[in-house]
């Protein structure tokens, strides 16, 4: 009895998994993250750093760039996000602010929030970064001032797929920024109903027949795994004459 309740748990553990993967969740994040990490010195100096990406998916609500500093301290950042980029022109300034922003020392994300785009995907899209300000944080109160910390933006110098363009200072570089592009789009499902569905036969349009061919793939499914189940767990006989 006992396999049997625990083969029921796992097939709705796993039935209740899909249904949230497909029919639930809606976050997901476009990144670019190359293998050889190097640090833009010229942005510590007040550089502008820019980057563009072509957009992976609808929903787009905030873009994350990888900081680097030698120890904790508070930035200001000024930041503009363009729809388009520089070998396409005309650029659209989308959105724009300055931030204040506690780093610790090493390496970290830093996120940029915008109003969702419900039609980012396949879009051209331009980050464009400059540090204003960066004042260390004492090691504790009364101690001696600390030197300016050296803060830089992340990069690699291998472009991965869809890694988009770098400059600095307006001069085209090798590469590309480590940058994630957070997205709240359509769910599977719905992207199903949207851009599968209409390209089915009229049959298989039909709500109804849908989730029936849904239950039987299941129901196969279940039926198919508890006999192999049962089946590994049949003892074998063998029968000796004597």
């Amino acid at each position: 009895m006992l396999p049997q309740v625990i083969f029921a748990m796992v097939c709705l553990a796993l039935i209740g998994l899909e249904a949230h993967i497909v029919l639930v969740a809606r976050d997901d994040t476009f990144s670019i993250e190359g293998q050889h990490a190097y640090e833009i010195t010229e942005f510590a100096a007040g550089g502008v750093v820019s980057h563009a990406f072509l957009m992976r998916g609808d929903g787009m609500h905030a873009v994350g760039v990888r900081l680097s500093s030698d120890a904790a301290a508070s930035v200001r950042l000024r930041w503009t996000l363009w729809h388009g980029f520089a070998d396409q022109p005309p650029m659209m300034r989308a959105f724009e602010g300055e931030e204040s922003l506690a780093v610790r020392a090493g390496r970290q994300w830093v996120t940029f929030t915008v109003p969702r785009d419900g039609s980012s995907h396949n879009r051209w899209c331009t980050i464009e970064l400059q540090l204003l300000d960066a004042v260390p944080v004492p090691a504790r109160p009364g101690s001696a001032p600390a030197p300016r910390p050296h803060v830089s933006v992340v990069a690699s110098r291998d472009n991965p797929d869809r890694g988009g363009v770098l400059w600095v200072n307006d001069v085209r570089q090798p590469g590309s920024l480590f940058l994630r592009a957070d997205r709240r789009g359509k769910t599977l499902y719905r992207r199903f109903l949207v851009e599968a569905a209409p390209n089915l036969p009229a049959i298989f349009r039909i709500p109804l027949v849908q989730w029936l061919i849904v239950a039987a793939y299941h129901w196969a499914f279940i039926v198919f795994a508890y006999a192999v189940m049962s089946e590994a767990r049949t003892p074998s006989v063998s029968h000796r004459k004597s």
